[in-house]
């Protein structure tokens, strides 16, 4: 039996299971908001509710939030692909309210000569 050669014999290579990922469940993601507040709060939100990445939810633009649809396009997020993804209505408010104090935080620069930015010549 040791001395014969086995043909047509064809084995894969095992595969590593895939663990898959804890979830929370709702009344842990409400303990967790429960616990926030303010920017920090809405960051998470966004995180959450719209499934963003650090790097998608941090770089958002006012241009790129359509609240009448609901909806935010993501430019270039994971593998540099461009995507569409939902608004929740409870994010509504809140993102609004950031734009507003934005917008007087910035006006307030403004007045004061700062909040002006340089663009390279082309």
């Amino acid at each position: 039996m040791l001395e014969r050669e086995f043909k047509e014999l064809k084995f894969g290579y095992a595969k590593k299971p895939r663990n898959l990922p804890t979830v929370l469940n709702a009344q842990e993601v409400q303990k967790i908001f429960m616990c926030m507040s303010g920017k920090y709060s809405l960051v998470a939100g966004i995180f959450y509710g719209c499934g963003l990445r650090v790097h998608a939810a941090l770089g958002l633009c006012i241009k790129i939030i359509d609240f009448v649809n609901k909806s935010i396009y993501i430019f270039r997020g994971k593998g540099g692909n461009d995507r569409y993804t939902l608004l929740p209505q409870s994010l509504v408010e809140p993102i609004k309210s950031q734009i507003t104090t934005a917008k007087e935080c910035h006006d307030k620069d403004i007045c004061e000569s700062f909040g002006t930015v340089s663009l390279p010549l082309r």
